[in-house]
């Protein structure tokens, strides 16, 4: 056999020999156990020496040409709906009236008491009501409307009322609302917009009340359109109302063409119908928790009326926008964001239909509910405390609190002296709830059977009068059952114990063994004279169900006509 020599074995081993010189290296290793050795040791030295020297250093070129092939993730797209733009500067109104809050704060103590806002709104609402009814007020009309409500603010401090620092006052709050001391120009304010995908600073300029020329040199004032969305959007709406006006709304702009807007009513609509299953939700939970946290007489009967009447107008409405939405889209070219935009209303409102749908289910087994429950919590032990919804009252308040009454609420009250109010109450409701002491039946009757005790110093004893009314009481232990007891206490003498199981043994029902141990208690509590007496034994029996000292019976041998 030709062997090759080192060389060639070590020029295979780096991969440096052609393919057809490697192919032949190859075919005779597999035969040749001393040149594959030289390769394997070969190999093996190598690896160590690698392992020897450690990583080696990558050239920076070689780094960056390496990131360069890295591929980069996209950058998200950002959406922006256009309806949130809408809303932010909807809130950015709020700007003068928050103002209007540090005023109040910054006046001296003769007008500080004052609600600028609650006065503000009361001006909103007379406007509103008289615009475009031929009934417009000017800032007299206001300023005579704000008297009466300065007047009672006064009375409530404890201030003696001015009418004329009311009229100034009511003056100078108008005069802010204008932005007179800008000369009435608009309020400015800036907020953040997306323009394809990209942040955009803008500025919105609004005005919250402006004075219009009428007729007649007559002014009156007027919201801007502004500080209408913001006082109409404050108005609290029932969830089933707001509902139904947005569904109506939806109807409206799908048969107006006005896609893109009714999207956006129908996620409020879906959102409304979130929260109305939520509502529900929360009541069933209570009944469920603790039935007394729920009106059931007059509340829940009224909601679960209205819910229903609710729902099946909402199912009716719903399913006539989704037919007006498939009517629609059969008009529209496939894949055009017309045709998108009604897919996705249809969408949002059969998502609506379908949880709507669940929750009349809901409310039409909601009363049964309630009787399963007052089956269950009526005899259950009542806590003494409210229990605590662990959600809401406990979670919640603990993220809200700062870090240290969070620590101090938790800790308890020994462990900070200086506990806070709101952590005391966050501790109040981590309390466990506690059963009411119940008195126990059995419990009763074994300590009323229990040989006499020599009674502690603040225990008051028994009156005579009071035991001998109680034995033998006639309704519980009539004459048949003292008759059945009586041949037991005749048989000579013998302890308590020894009688209970002579009558248990004879299968005596449980009152002739009771007037037997009542028998055995008046022999020995009587210091009366009598044939019975009963002396304590100093050991305890358990027998025929009862436990306690041992007593001896004995019948005394005296005249029975002697005894009193």
């Amino acid at each position: 056999m030709n062997h090759p020599d080192r060389a060639k074995l070590l020029a295979y081993a780096a991969g440096r020999l052609p393919e057809a010189e490697a192919k032949g290296i190859e075919t005779h290793l597999e035969t040749c156990a001393d040149c594959a050795g030289v390769v394997d040791t070969h190999l093996d030295e190598v690896v160590a020496l690698g392992r020897a020297l450690g990583p080696a250093p990558v050239p920076v070129e070689w780094e960056d040409r390496l990131m360069r092939q890295v591929p980069r993730p996209e950058p998200r797209k950002v959406t922006w709906p256009p309806a949130l733009a809408k809303r932010s500067r909807v809130l950015l109104a709020l700007e003068p009236l928050l103002a209007l809050r540090e005023w109040d704060a910054r006046r001296d103590e003769g007008t500080r008491h004052y609600d600028t806002i609650a006065l503000t709104l009361r001006a909103f609402d007379l406007i509103v009501e008289s615009s475009g009814f031929g009934a417009e007020v000017n800032e007299e009309t206001v300023i005579r409307e704000l008297l009466p409500l300065l007047h009672q603010m006064d009375l409530a401090a404890g201030v003696p009322p001015d009418r004329g620092q009311h009229a100034a006052f009511a003056t100078r709050l108008l005069s802010r609302l204008r932005n007179d001391e800008e000369a009435r120009r608009p309020f400015r304010a800036t907020y953040t917009d997306f323009d394809q995908g990209r942040p955009v600073i803008r500025e919105v300029a609004f005005h919250l009340l402006e004075e219009q020329f009428i007729d007649d040199e007559r002014f009156a004032l007027r919201l801007s359109v502004e500080a209408t969305n913001l006082f109409l959007s404050a108005l609290d709406f029932e969830i089933e109302d707001a509902q139904a006006a947005l569904e109506g709304v939806i109807q409206s702009q799908i048969e107006r063409g006005r896609f893109e807007e009714a999207v956006q009513f129908a996620r409020d609509a879906r959102a409304r119908s979130v929260q109305l299953q939520e509502k529900f939700d929360r009541l069933l939970r209570e009944t469920r928790r603790d039935m007394r946290q729920v009106d059931w007489r007059t509340d829940m009967p009224r909601l679960l009326g209205e819910g229903l009447s609710h729902l099946q107008g909402r199912l009716r409405v719903e399913q006539e926008v989704i037919q007006t939405a498939r009517e629609r889209l059969e008009h529209l070219s496939p894949g055009s964001p017309e045709a998108q935009q009604v897919a996705r209303i249809a969408a949002l409102i059969d998502e609506c239909f379908l949880r709507h749908t669940h929750l009349h289910h809901v409310l039409l087994g909601a009363r049964e509910v309630f009787f399963t429950e007052q089956d269950r919590q009526a005899f259950a032990p009542r806590p003494r405390t409210h229990l605590p919804d662990l959600f809401r009252e406990v979670l919640e308040p603990l993220l809200a609190a700062p870090r240290d009454r969070a620590l101090a609420a938790l800790e308890g009250e020994q462990g900070r002296p200086d506990l806070p109010s709101k952590a005391e109450a966050i501790r109040a409701a981590l309390l466990p709830a506690q059963a009411p002491e119940s008195l126990s039946l059995s419990d009763l009757t074994s300590w009323l059977l229990r040989p006499k005790r020599t009674l502690p110093a603040t225990s008051s004893e028994a009156s005579e009068l009071v035991w001998e009314a109680a034995l033998p009481d006639p309704l519980r232990y009539p004459p048949e059952v003292q008759a059945s007891g009586e041949p037991y206490l005749q048989r000579g003498a013998a302890r308590l114990s020894q009688v209970l199981c002579r009558a248990a043994q004879d299968a005596q029902p449980a009152p002739v063994l009771e007037y037997l141990g009542l028998r055995a208690l008046q022999a020995f509590e009587n210091d009366r004279p009598s044939l019975l007496r009963a002396e304590q034994t100093g050991t305890q029996f358990e027998a025929a169900g009862f436990y306690g000292h041992d007593l001896d019976l004995q019948w005394s041998a005296a005249d029975p006509e002697a005894i009193p």
